[in-house]
C-alpha cells in the first residue's frame, strides 16, 4: 500500500512574499487638519492652546497659505508678488496672527 503524505511536509517549505513595489509620487494634497478640528483651534485663544495644538494650527494656516498662493499664481490678471499679500492678510492676519517671515518660501510649488 502507498504511503500518504505528510502534511508536516507542506509546513516545512519556505514562505514566498509577494514582492513589494514602490509606489509612484502622486502629487496631491497631504491630509491636514479637519475643518470642524481647525475651527476648533481657531476660536480658542493663544494663550489657552497647549504645544502641540500650536504646532497643528500652525501647519494648518501654512498648507492654507500655500494653497492659496499657488490658486493666485495662476491668476494672470493679479501683478507679481500680489498673491502674498491678499493670501498673507487673508490666512494670517484677518485671523489676529502675524506672517512668518519664511511663510512664503517653504512652500513648494
Amino acid at each position: 500500500m502507498p504511503r500518504k503524505k505528510s502534511r508536516k511536509k507542506s509546513l516545512n517549505r519556505k514562505r514566498t512574499y509577494k514582492k513589494q513595489t514602490k509606489k509612484s509620487n502622486k502629487k496631491g494634497k497631504k491630509k491636514g487638519v479637519s475643518d470642524k478640528h481647525y475651527k476648533k483651534l481657531l476660536s480658542k485663544s493663544k494663550s489657552s492652546l497647549k504645544k502641540k495644538d500650536k504646532h497643528t494650527l500652525e501647519k494648518a494656516l501654512h498648507q492654507r497659505y500655500c494653497s492659496c498662493l499657488t490658486k493666485l499664481g495662476k491668476n494672470k490678471k493679479l501683478g507679481k508678488g500680489a498673491a502674498f499679500g491678499i493670501c498673507g492678510t487673508s490666512i494670517y492676519l484677518n485671523r489676529g496672527y502675524s506672517i512668518p517671515s519664511d511663510a512664503a518660501k517653504t512652500c513648494s510649488n
